[in-house]
């Protein structure tokens, strides 16, 4: 098994267990890290960007390079994933811990929504803001209000200087702002504090905030 070396989360009801990406697909460990499995059946030859998991732990959505995958059964010894739920490649994935039914995909340009656990998706609740240059790499859900996700945002085109933002949502995805809070800078990563500050990284060419 080889690791993405992207993304790793941590099983809060079990400090043994960590999953996270790998090359390609995804990848878990049972012994803190000291030995890792694939759990890729279903999605084999793919490229994990994301994972996002319910509160229901066996439903975990995935995007990656060529799609969105879905899987029911997580936490089984082999979980078996649906693909391509969405063709459209992704970069980032929320889903709404107490209702899987709604996700949010991050696409290069576009922000997507389904309500109905992908049946059908919105088109682009973000176009206002997002140009075919711009990548939703993250969302995260506020500490306070469980309406309100930030998403942020980074200019993708390799050519160009590393700008982007963070969008704030308080309909749960369905309407979109820009906060104004980093000057233009790359939203590389973000993070919230217990107390409500918002953390964004935004990379050695933006400094910090």
């Amino acid at each position: 098994t080889a690791l993405g070396g992207h993304y790793l989360i941590a099983d809060s009801d079990d400090v043994n267990t960590l999953y996270a990406d790998g090359m390609p697909g995804l990848s878990k460990s049972s012994d803190r890290g000291l030995t890792w499995e694939d759990i890729n059946e279903g999605i084999g030859g793919v490229t994990i960007t994301d994972i996002s998991q319910a509160n229901n732990k066996d439903i975990v959505w995935a995007a990656a390079y060529n799609g969105i995958a879905k899987t029911e059964n997580f936490t089984s010894g082999n979980p078996t994933w649906t693909f391509p739920v969405l063709e459209d490649p992704g970069a980032g994935i929320w889903v709404k811990p107490d209702d899987s039914n709604i996700v949010l995909v991050g696409e290069i340009g576009a922000i997507r929504r389904t309500a109905d656990g992908g049946v059908t998706w919105t088109e682009n609740d973000a176009a206002a803001f997002l140009s075919h240059d711009y990548s939703v790499t993250e969302f995260i859900q506020d500490v306070d209000d469980s309406n309100t996700i930030y998403a942020a945002v980074v200019n993708g085109e390799p050519n160009n200087s590393k700008t982007g933002m963070v969008l704030v949502s308080h309909d749960l995805g369905i309407t979109w702002e820009d906060m104004d809070l980093l000057d233009g800078a790359s939203a590389q990563t973000i993070t919230q504090a217990s107390n409500g500050d918002i953390y964004v990284g935004v990379g050695a060419e933006g400094g910090s905030s």
